[in-house]
């Protein structure tokens, strides 16, 4: 799965969780946008990694916005909302499909958009790829 991002923002950040049980695990955290003007390197993942046995495994995409005076480069910030989708759906999709945004109650200001650009399936091999963007300005 390669997640390619447009400019996002100053201050953004994101994680990129997988569900286990009732939990979700992080499994990648970008660095948060500054100097870079919000664009952030593709990140890629094995298709394994993500799977673990189970197509239903849900993903979930969560959006964060550095506090201004936050001094710290670990620090996730407020929470602007999330996409989530399972591996299943990823692969049944047609390209084009827009992935559902839900906004952070009182935080939300930024309307997300994740489309499905491209798809193939080889089993272990199976590739998927996600495009990020803002739907409004910030």
């Amino acid at each position: 799965v390669v997640l390619r991002s447009e400019r996002l923002g100053f201050g953004l950040s994101w994680i990129l969780s997988r569900q286990t049980n009732s939990a979700f695990i992080p499994l990648h955290r970008s660095e948060r946008g500054s100097s870079s003007g919000g664009v952030f390197p593709p990140a890629s993942f094995p298709f394994a990694q993500l799977y673990h046995g189970e197509s239903d495994t849900q993903l979930r995409f969560e959006l964060y916005r550095a506090s201004k005076f936050s001094t710290s480069a670990t620090s996730s910030g407020k929470l602007q909302g999330y996409a989530q989708v399972s591996l299943q759906q990823l692969l049944t999709f047609p390209l084009g499909t827009r992935l559902s945004w839900y906004p952070a109650i009182g935080e939300g200001k930024c309307e997300l958009c994740m489309t499905l650009k491209a798809k193939s399936s080889a089993g272990v091999d199976t590739k998927i790829d996600i495009s990020i963007s803002l739907a409004a300005a910030l």
